[in-house]
C-alpha cells in the first residue's frame, strides 16, 4: 500500500495503526473521490483529509493531492465529493467517538 506507518503522519490526526488501516482498506488505497490510487499519484501517495472547522480529529478519508485541494477551494466540485462528504470516515467508522470540539467564544474587540 502506499500509504506506510513509517512516519505515523496518521497520530497527528488522533488515529492510531489500526484505524489508519482501517482508513486505508475502506478507501482501497484509492483517492475516496477520484479512484486514483496511492501510487499513481504525483507525489505517490495519498494524504488523510480532515474537516478543518472542526479539527485534525475529524477524519473524513484519503484523497489525492488534487482533490484535497480542489475540496478546500469548492467542497462539491464533482457528485462523487458530495457521496464522498456525506460518508465521512469519522461519522462511519466502528472506531471510538472523538469528543466534540470545544467551543469557541467570542474573539474580544480592540476595544476591550
Amino acid at each position: 500500500m502506499s500509504n506506510t506507518h513509517e512516519t505515523c503522519r496518521h497520530k497527528v490526526y488522533r488515529l492510531d495503526c489500526v484505524e489508519f488501516d482501517a482508513l486505508i482498506q475502506r478507501a482501497r488505497d484509492r483517492c475516496e473521490i477520484c479512484g486514483t490510487t496511492g501510487p499513481a499519484t504525483k507525489s505517490g501517495k495519498l494524504y488523510i483529509d480532515h474537516d478543518p472547522y472542526l479539527g485534525n480529529w475529524a477524519v473524513r478519508g484519503l484523497l489525492c493531492n488534487s482533490c484535497n485541494n480542489r475540496l478546500e477551494v469548492n467542497n462539491v466540485f464533482r457528485p462523487e465529493a458530495a457521496l464522498y462528504l456525506a460518508r465521512a470516515w469519522r461519522t462511519e467508522s466502528d472506531q471510538p467517538r472523538f469528543p466534540a470540539p470545544r467551543k469557541r467564544g467570542p474573539r474580544p474587540s480592540a476595544k476591550d
